[in-house]
C-alpha cells in the first residue's frame, strides 16, 4: 500500500558512511497523468565510475508525504507505484540511502504533471450587485459541483479567517456596503473562476 502518510518520516535504519559517489535517475510510467491514476517510476542508482553496483533503497516522497520506499535489486534497479498526487505539477523526490555499503547518500527530484478532472462550475449568488436601502441577505450555491468547498472573501475584510477569507456554511447578512468574491475548489479540478458582486447599502432618503 502506498498510500501517502500523514507526515514525512524518513528511514531511521543507519546509513552506509562510504563516500563513493552515486547517481540516482527515476523515469515515469507516463507524464502527465490524470487525476487519481498512479504513477510508476523506474529507479536507477548508479555508480558514475561504473566500477560497481551500489545496494539498498530508496525514499520517494513529495514535499509534504513519504510516498513509500523502494530497495535496490542486485542491479541497483526498483520500481515502485504512487498514488494521490495532486492537480498540477508536483515535485516528487528520490533520496537513496544504504546500510553498510561504500557507497554516499544521494538523491534527485522529478517534476510530475498531474491532469485535472474538469474546472469547477463557478458559484451562483443569490443578490446581484447593486443599492439597497437596508439590510440584504446572500446565499451561494453550486449545484452543479454539490460536492465542491465555496471560498468566500470580503472586501472590506472583516474578521472571517486569518486571510478575509472563510468557507461558506450559510447565508450571509449584508448589513454595510461590501463586495463579496466566491469561488468553489473541489480536490481533483481547477478551481472555479471568481464571482464578485458589489452591495452598497444606504439609508432611504426621508420624504419631506
Amino acid at each position: 500500500n502506498n498510500a501517502a502518510s500523514s507526515a514525512i518520516t524518513w528511514e531511521t535504519r543507519s546509513a552506509g558512511t562510504g563516500n563513493l559517489p552515486t547517481v540516482v535517475v527515476a523515469t515515469p510510467s507516463a507524464n502527465p497523468v490524470t487525476f487519481g491514476a498512479p504513477v510508476t517510476f523506474d529507479i536507477t542508482v548508479k555508480d558514475p565510475s561504473g566500477n560497481g553496483i551500489p545496494s539498498g533503497y530508496v525514499n520517494v516522497a513529495t514535499s509534504v508525504f513519504l510516498m513509500g520506499q523502494a530497495i535496490l535489486d542486485a542491479k541497483g534497479h526498483a520500481s515502485i507505484t504512487i498514488g494521490g498526487l495532486s492537480a498540477g505539477a508536483n515535485i516528487v523526490y528520490f533520496n537513496y540511502g544504504n546500510f553498510s555499503s561504500n557507497y554516499a547518500p544521494s538523491g534527485t527530484s522529478y517534476t510530475e504533471n498531474v491532469t485535472p478532472l474538469g474546472v469547477v462550475p463557478a458559484p451562483v449568488l443569490s443578490l446581484p450587485s447593486g443599492t439597497f436601502t437596508s439590510a440584504q441577505t446572500l446565499t451561494i450555491t453550486d449545484a452543479a459541483s454539490p460536492n465542491a468547498m465555496i471560498k468566500v472573501s470580503i472586501t472590506p475584510t472583516i474578521d472571517i479567517g486569518p486571510t478575509g477569507e472563510s468557507v461558506y456554511s450559510g447565508p450571509i447578512a449584508i448589513t454595510q456596503s461590501e463586495t463579496v468574491s466566491v469561488t468553489a475548489v473541489e480536490n481533483g479540478y481547477t478551481n472555479s473562476p471568481i464571482v464578485s458582486a458589489t452591495y452598497n447599502i444606504q439609508a432611504a432618503t426621508p420624504t419631506i
